[in-house]
């Protein structure tokens, strides 16, 4: 998956699982497992755009700060490596 950078943060979505590290110093801000698989996010008005359950959903982080979820729209995807917008 490619990570996504924004304002001095690494956001990055491996394997059912979702990091997020201080560029400049490389500290692990947070780490949350989810339902999910590989997947480039997609950021857009200060969010990420997350696939996750197989594509079924897109999860919709704060982008910043403490890991904050705003939603999840269901998309009933097939698979979905990346989401658009």
């Amino acid at each position: 998956a490619s990570p996504i950078l924004h304002e001095g943060r690494v956001y990055q979505m491996e394997d059912g699982v979702q990091f997020c590290w201080e560029l400049e110093s490389g500290k692990l801000l947070w780490r949350e497992s989810v339902p999910g698989e590989i997947s480039s996010p997609v950021r857009a008005d200060g969010k990420l755009f997350v696939p996750i359950n197989k594509g079924n959903n897109i999860q919709i982080l704060r982008a910043g700060g403490e890991r904050e979820e705003l939603g999840r729209a269901l998309v009933r995807a097939t698979w979905c490596p990346s989401p658009a917008i």
